[in-house]
């Protein structure tokens, strides 16, 4: 599945997403608005058989757009930035989920709508790909026994409960992690690699979010689905910076 950056807590840098064409709940609370009806739990091998056909289905017919769409997102970010493997997997992540078309079609609509037969249990992957959404989550709950996360969304102040393997790993509470979340059963995954935040670089991540948000004459939450990418660079760019 899914994997956090263990080894790293190196916070990523930012831009300004160019290309056209996608009071603070802090108590354990593991329902968020896309979890209070369970969603089908995804099995594993059928996530990382649905996502190599979508990077293959992207990379054959899109190859002239994944060249425009990197320049955008990697747009002030260096040459040696633009090949770590974390921020590969978050393009790749954006890509797919985040960005539109002029007609406000996801690459993951296009790959759906090609021909793709799946079976049920992909069928279930590609549904819960489908409600992913781009979060920072800060940690306020750890669940020893079965390796679960509280947390809730610094942006919209929801609260939902993850599975990471290596976010527990590393993260105590007070920490945040960054990515899109699928729904998963009764608790959420990110999808692709998700970047960590230590505790004390939140408050000023939160108020670089907010003055984006601002700038851009957009509520926190709009933000997040609108300009996922900028959201994400100033989190990446912002940590390094506070360091």
């Amino acid at each position: 599945m899914t994997s956090s950056s263990g080894s790293s807590r190196r916070k990523r840098r930012g831009h300004a997403e160019k290309t056209t064409a996608p009071q603070q709940a802090r108590e354990p609370a593991p329902e968020t608005q896309g979890s209070k009806s369970r969603a089908p739990k995804i099995d594993p091998r059928s996530y990382q058989e649905v996502m190599a056909q979508v990077r293959a289905f992207s990379e054959q017919r899109f190859e002239q757009l994944i060249t425009s769409v990197a320049q955008g997102f990697f747009g002030m970010a260096s040459r040696e930035e633009a090949q770590i493997p974390e921020l590969r997997s978050a393009f790749f992540a954006y890509f797919v989920l985040g960005y539109r078309d002029q007609n406000n079609i996801r690459i993951l609509d296009m790959f759906q709508g090609y021909g793709f037969k799946p079976d049920a249990n992909q069928r279930r992957v590609l549904d819960a790909l489908s409600a992913a959404t781009f979060r920072v989550v800060e940690i306020t709950h750890r669940h020893e026994g079965n390796r679960q996360l509280d947390g809730y969304d610094i942006m919209t102040h929801e609260s939902l409960r993850f599975v990471d393997k290596k976010a527990f790993e590393t993260l105590q509470t007070g920490d945040a992690i960054m990515a899109w979340f699928m729904p998963s059963g009764e608790v959420f995954r990110p999808v692709e690699i998700a970047t960590q935040i230590e505790a004390l670089r939140i408050p000023g991540i939160a108020a670089a979010l907010r003055a984006l948000a601002e700038s851009l004459r957009l509520q926190p939450d709009e933000l997040v689905r609108r300009k996922p990418a900028q959201a994400f660079w100033t989190v990446y760019r912002g940590v390094n910076v506070l360091r």
